[in-house]
């Protein structure tokens, strides 16, 4: 009985540390990092300097601000990675507009955010 008793303790704690595990992913996130370089998100330019990258989880939302001010966000698409990012990285794509962000990875977290598939820049010809 007391086996029984200790490995159902087991198995319980087990599930309550996955189920926290699980809930975890569904964080929000927010990092500073620094831009090396203007870049385009969403149709707005964001000029090279430091900034608040935030990720709402539930609106499957980026926004990048100066400060409290918005400066701009995109909807983005989330995909897992095999295993945690060991930093913040930035991925970019380099267009005739100038270079677009494409994607965007916490440092700790095994998401990763795609903007390449959802952002739509306009055509001015």
């Amino acid at each position: 009985m007391r086996k029984l008793g200790f490995n159902l303790l087991v198995v319980l704690t087990l599930c309550v540390g996955l189920m926290g595990t699980a809930l975890a992913n569904g964080k929000n996130l927010k990092k500073t990092v620094t831009l090396d370089k203007d870049v385009l998100v969403n149709g707005t330019l964001v000029k090279k300097g430091t900034y608040q990258i935030k990720f709402d989880a539930s609106q499957s939302l980026l926004m990048i601000e100066n400060g409290k001010d918005a400066v701009a966000t995109a909807k983005v698409n989330v995909k897992q990675a095999s295993k945690k990012a060991q930093y913040n990285s930035l991925g970019y794509t380099s267009t005739e507009k100038g270079e677009l962000l494409t994607t965007v990875t916490f440092s700790g977290d095994n998401r990763v955010l795609h903007l390449g598939e959802l952002q739509t820049t306009s055509s001015d010809e």
